[in-house]
C-alpha cells in the first residue's frame, strides 16, 4: 500500500474524472485499488502495478494542473501508451503538438507510434505505412489529407 500526496490546488475534479471515472480506468488496467480524499490517494496493489499508477496520476495531475481537461479517452490512451512505451512520458503524448484539426473535429495521435507517423507525414513528401489492422493508418493519413484539402 502506497500514499499519494497531490500538489496543493491539484484539479482533481478534472484528474479524477467525474463520478471517479479516471480513477476506475486506472484500477481496471492496471490492477490497483484507488482511494481518494481530497488531494491524497491510497493506491493498494502490487509494488509493479501501484508504481505505475503513481507515475500515472502524477503526471497526469500536472497536465491537468496546467490546464488539460483530461477525458476517459486520454486516460485509455496514456494507459495503452504506458504498455507500448513505458519510458515515454504521458506530457510527450497527449499534449502533443502533432494534433490534426479538421472542420469537425480534433483527430490526435493515441499512441508513440501514431504520433511519429503523423511526424513522418508532416516532414516527407512520401510515407508508407506498414502495421496490422486497426492501428490507425488509414485514418490519420485521411485526416492529415482533409486538412490539407
Amino acid at each position: 500500500m502506497r500514499k499519494l500526496k497531490l500538489r496543493e490546488g491539484t484539479n482533481t475534479a478534472v484528474l479524477f474524472g467525474h463520478h471517479d471515472r479516471h480513477l476506475k480506468l486506472i484500477e481496471d488496467d492496471l490492477g490497483v485499488r484507488l482511494s481518494a480524499r481530497g488531494e491524497e490517494l491510497t493506491l493498494d496493489g502490487t509494488a509493479d502495478a501501484t508504481r505505475h499508477a503513481e507515475r500515472v496520476l502524477t503526471e497526469l495531475a500536472t497536465l491537468a494542473n496546467d490546464g488539460m481537461v483530461l477525458q476517459p479517452d486520454d486516460i485509455t490512451h496514456a494507459l495503452s501508451a504506458l504498455r507500448q512505451s513505458p519510458e515515454t512520458p504521458i506530457k510527450d503524448l497527449l499534449a502533443t503538438a502533432a494534433t490534426i484539426v479538421t472542420k469537425k473535429r480534433f483527430v490526435a495521435p493515441k499512441t508513440p507510434t501514431q504520433k511519429a507517423y503523423i511526424e513522418a507525414i508532416e516532414t516527407y513528401d512520401i510515407v508508407i505505412g506498414i502495421g496490422t489492422a486497426g492501428t490507425g493508418k488509414t485514418y490519420l493519413a485521411m485526416a492529415i489529407n482533409a486538412l490539407l484539402n
